[in-house]
């Protein structure tokens, strides 16, 4: 019917390989089961702008403290390059390096090269997610059921940290420190007797120093160096 009633044909096909930054010419051609094949006219193509910056995060473990990101560019041609934080302006810099401090996690920080304020490359980003500002918890209870006697008892410890869930489970409880020692505060987080929490125990074995009532002490520490209270 001379293609009057003819639907349209479309297909999408990836070209994947090329080069940043590169012109190509693209044309396509087409055949059908008859063996009659067409060409098309060439496009011109040009593939985005080679983004090379990298980031590196310090610490880049769980930690208390603020996070400094360092963008390192790698841009020997001096393009246009860009950086921003989370929804933020983007700001010009012709630094090799450039630096922004992180205070919570969820922080993102963005970068990408421009020219003519047209021509885009691609857009990378960091997100940080190794700060851990929050304070574990923790029970012990002493399974026997008069422990006023010189000798060997066991514990029950349990420990919960709402960390636990960011930075695959870093954040979670990592050591614990018992005492029969009456501190006035908790010990510091480099002090001897920290003793690495393996999970939570049905039966911790513990030996009692002195007759009569006792009375165990305990802290916790998660990775970050956070600090149970008493």
């Amino acid at each position: 019917d001379s293609g009057e009633t003819w639907s349209s044909w479309k297909s999408r096909s990836t070209i994947s390989g090329l080069t940043q930054d590169t012109v190509y010419l693209v044309k396509t051609k087409a055949s059908d089961l008859a063996g009659n094949t067409t060409e098309s006219q060439s496009a011109m193509i040009k593939t985005k702008l080679a983004n090379n910056s990298t980031f590196t995060l310090e610490p880049n473990g769980m930690t208390k403290e603020n996070v400094t990101v360092t963008i390192t560019w790698n841009n020997p041609q001096a393009t246009p390059q860009y950086y921003k934080v989370d929804d933020g302006e983007w700001t010009l810099t012709t630094d090799e390096t450039n630096t922004v401090i992180a205070t919570e996690n969820g922080t993102t920080v963005y970068t990408k090269l421009m020219y003519d304020g047209i021509e885009d490359s691609e857009v990378k980003f960091v997100v940080v997610d190794n700060i851990d500002r929050l304070i574990p918890t923790g029970t012990i209870s002493i399974n026997e059921d008069e422990p006023d006697y010189d000798g060997n008892v066991t514990l029950t410890i349990t420990t919960h940290d709402d960390a636990s869930t960011v930075g695959d489970g870093n954040g979670a409880v990592a050591y614990m420190y018992l005492t029969e020692e009456n501190l006035s505060e908790a010990p510091a987080e480099d002090a001897e007797g920290w003793i690495r929490y393996e999970g939570d125990y049905d039966a911790y074995p513990y030996t009692i120093d002195e007759a009569g009532t006792t009375v165990i002490f305990a802290w916790f520490m998660d990775k970050a160096k956070n600090i149970s209270e008493r």
